[in-house]
């Protein structure tokens, strides 16, 4: 199935779970999901509803199957920093994938692109468009 096949899964799916989007509609713009708004937002409105349910989170890693994992190596996944966090998510992720359709989070998973581009890989006219001289000048340092 192509990425845009996945991504419609993905939304169906997410739909499905309670996701709501009242005030948004999505469609493919170049291969890209584009979402645009179809009413008038106010400050306050919600915009996009999602459900405890389908979030990824550190606390919803830990209680999962593989939270033994973390438990098990305090020393590896507790170090309460940033990068211990990612660690979790990533494990966790990970796990989710190697299920594949077994995963809650299939769709989701499976809509990510394969390939991207960093922002250090981009065009100098991709640069200019995003108009921050400040990000330009870090991209140029790295």
């Amino acid at each position: 199935m192509d990425s845009e096949g996945k991504v419609f899964e993905y939304f169906n799916w997410a739909r499905g779970e309670g996701v709501k989007w009242n005030k948004v509609e999505w469609f493919f713009n170049n291969k890209n999901v584009t979402i645009r708004a179809i009413t008038e937002i106010q400050p306050g409105d919600e915009i996009i509803f999602v459900p405890n349910s389908c979030m990824i989170s550190k606390e919803i890693a830990v209680s999962s199957e593989v939270g033994i994992i973390f438990t098990e190596n305090k020393h590896i996944f507790e170090n309460n920093n940033e990068d211990s966090q990612i660690l979790i998510l990533v494990t966790f992720l990970i796990w989710e994938k190697f299920k594949e359709k077994n995963s809650k989070r299939y769709y989701y998973i499976s809509s990510q692109p394969k390939t991207f581009k960093l922002i250090q890989d981009w065009s100098e006219e991709e640069l200019k468009e995003l108009q921050d001289l400040d990000l330009v000048k870090m991209v140029d340092i790295s």
